[in-house]
């Protein structure tokens, strides 16, 4: 079905903007602990031993920072899409599913330049 391709492509785009707004409105260390776990593969604990915080720690501030991306990605599609909440819970397995490989790539180009 053509018309379902090109919304699909459009959600696509969105969702890639989206991201991009996320990743560029979070803090400093959120896109570093971020970047260390999901394009560095860290573990919890490696990034732990890494600033010297128990792994609980560790665990939260990971956890902290894919959460205010998740939010600001979440925010960032309502608002580029006219979208309420209540359609963007029917989308949030595609948001999440893409989340790791857009905020890889986001935060591995950040490192390139």
């Amino acid at each position: 079905n053509p018309e379902l391709e090109l919304a699909r492509r459009e959600s696509a785009l969105h969702l890639k903007a989206a991201v991009g707004e996320a990743v560029a409105g979070l803090s400093q260390s959120d896109r570093l602990v971020l970047k260390q776990h999901i394009v560095g593969r860290l573990s919890i604990d490696q990034i732990a031993a890494l600033y010297g915080v128990h792994r609980a720690t560790a665990a939260r501030r990971v956890s902290g920072a894919r959460e205010a991306l998740m939010q600001g990605a979440r925010s960032a599609l309502m608002r580029r899409m006219r979208i309420g909440e209540e359609q963007l819970d029917s989308m949030i397995g595609l948001l999440e599913s893409r989340l790791d490989v857009s905020v890889a790539r986001l935060l591995d180009d950040e490192a390139s330049t």
